[in-house]
Parts: C-alpha cells; structure tokens; sequence
C-alpha cells in the first residue's frame, strides 16, 4: 500500500500536539484517498478525517472512487462549526483547493504555497512558511 511511504512533513506531529495542548479539535479535510495516505494521517493520532475513499472489487482492483464533498473543503468547517456555535476556527491549507475554507475560518493560513498559489491566494489568508509561525500566532491570539 503506498500511504507506508507517504511521509509526514518535518515537525507535522509535533504541530498536532501542540494544537491538542492549546485545546484545539483537529479535523483533517483532505482531497486525497484514505486507501492512499491511510497509515499516514494515522500516524498523527487524529480521528476527524474528512477524506475521499475507492471502492474496490474482491481482487482488490478500483471501481470507483466516493467524493466526499460537493463543493469544496469549506463544507465541513461550516458543518462543524454549526454544531459548535461561536467556536474559533482555523484552516491551513496550501494551495487553490483549500481556499474556500481558509476562507470560511475565522483564520485561513495558507501553508507554504507555490508562487502561484500565492499569486492568487486572497489577502485575508495568512502566508506561513513553518508551522512554528502557526503555533506563534495562535499563542498571542489566544492569550
């Protein structure tokens, strides 16, 4: 299976447990296919995950692919945060997909984007290039 060769980013779990330690409910949004970054995002010790799945016939070939949303990543953030009335939110994301739920948060940081990304990106969204400029932020935000 290709998600035991799909590697975290540098300090990704470490980000994780710094945002369990202020507090944070961690949903990961995603694009990708569970059957593919599995082991992966299991690694991170997070259980909201929001991604697409394949189905697979008995020999294990694809058959189809289930997209888990209609029109975009914001989806969930809005679902979440109508169970969560007045929770503050952030999103960080990367590139053009993610944009609608950067967004839609109260913060959308934008994650190291390419330079075109970043072309487009909107002025609200706050450009990182580390996850330490996150977890900065947010310690002086929720102070």
């Amino acid at each position: 299976m290709l998600s035991k060769q799909i590697k975290l980013l540098d300090g990704a779990l470490d980000f994780v447990k710094s945002l369990q330690k202020m507090h944070f409910d961690i949903y990961i949004v995603t694009d990708a296919f569970l059957e593919i970054i599995g082991d992966s995002v299991k690694n991170l010790g997070v259980c909201n995950i929001y991604p697409n799945h394949f189905i697979c016939d008995e020999s294990g070939y694809i058959t189809d692919a289930i997209y888990m949303r209609e029109k975009g990543k914001y989806e969930v953030l809005e679902q979440i945060l109508k169970e969560k009335r007045n929770a503050y939110s952030i999103a960080i994301g990367d590139t053009f997909n993610d944009f609608t739920m950067l967004d839609y948060a109260d913060d959308g940081f934008l994650f190291n984007p390419s330079q075109q990304a970043l072309l487009m990106a909107s002025p609200n969204f706050r450009v990182v290039r580390n996850y330490d400029q996150i977890t900065e932020y947010l310690k002086g935000k929720l102070e």
